[in-house]
């Protein structure tokens, strides 16, 4: 597994200007929950695009499944935090939800690691 900081670097700056797109629309609402929109929105636009971009695996079959879930999981993420945000933020729903996408991802993308053939 080899990490690339430049595009970690570049993921973390699209984390800050994501989720403060999300938060921005969420406020706009006058949500209540913005700030934990926001955060939630930065914290899933770290995990996929950091991992779609920032790491990359010895195998190139691998290299190019990892990338492929941490791409389509960003899709996915970004359309759930925006309709939560554009809607309305039931808290509760909000980080059940969001939570366990996280949680699906991250493990699918140690399981995708832990993999030595393809």
């Amino acid at each position: 597994m080899k990490v690339s900081y430049f595009y970690l670097l570049l993921s973390l700056m699209a984390m800050a200007i994501i989720g403060y797109l999300a938060f921005y629309i969420a406020n706009s609402n006058h949500d209540e929950h913005d700030i934990v929109v926001g955060i939630g929105t930065a914290i899933s636009v770290l995990l996929t695009l950091g991992a779609g971009m920032g790491l990359s695996h010895e195998n190139s079959k691998m290299n190019v499944n990892m990338k492929v879930m941490c791409f389509l999981s960003f899709i996915l993420l970004m359309a759930v935090n925006f309709c939560f945000a554009i809607v309305g933020v039931s808290m509760p729903y909000y980080v059940i939800v969001v939570g366990l996408l996280l949680i699906a991802v991250a493990g699918l993308l140690k399981k995708m690691t832990d993999i030595k053939e393809v």
